[in-house]
């Protein structure tokens, strides 16, 4: 009978030590899992801050300066495919970044470079509308009906709103 009872024991000990070893790797998985997300968040804040500061750099600048802040906001929003922030979000901001370039471009005169932000810029527009859940024959009219004038309004109204009324320094 004690044998009985210490084999009893053992398994008692053996199988509450295993659910507090099992509790610890969960309490401290859900640590790493707080800790990453916190520092996802944080890093997605201090992309969205920059990207704030190089839309204001966009807008002040000459024409180098604003093709400059735009690349570099290229930049961040690429590597934010990792996860960082919605896909949505990403897409409508490279839509945008690449709206601008192409703006840039037109108005430096380098019309190989402006073609392809273009593109790039429809290639996200679509993206995006993908990702909104539009139909494919409201995006296939909607992205046929982006021509470069469109994008240039589009462009001027999103900057147009941020400065006042005024455009970007640039196209002064």
């Amino acid at each position: 009978m004690s044998r009985l009872i210490v084999k009893h024991l053992y398994t008692v000990i053996i199988r509450t030590s295993l659910l507090l070893f099992a509790a610890i790797c969960v309490a401290i998985g859900l640590g790493f899992v707080c800790r990453n997300t916190t520092a996802q968040t944080d890093e997605l804040s201090r992309s969205i801050e920059k990207l704030d500061v190089l839309y204001d750099d966009y807008l002040k600048g000459d024409i180098e300066h604003a093709r400059q802040s735009m690349r570099e906001a290229e930049q961040i929003l690429n590597d934010m495919k990792g996860g960082m922030g919605s896909v949505g979000g990403r897409a409508h901001g490279l839509m945008l970044v690449y709206a601008r370039l192409y703006c840039i471009e037109s108005k430096a005169g380098n019309s190989n470079e402006a073609y392809i932000n273009h593109v790039k810029s429809k290639y996200w527009f679509l993206i995006r509308l993908e990702l909104e859940g539009v139909s494919k024959r409201e995006i296939k009219s909607t992205i046929e009906s982006f021509t470069e004038e469109r994008c240039r309004e589009i462009v001027t109204k999103f900057d147009k709103a941020r400065v006042s009324g005024k455009g970007p320094r640039y196209l002064e």
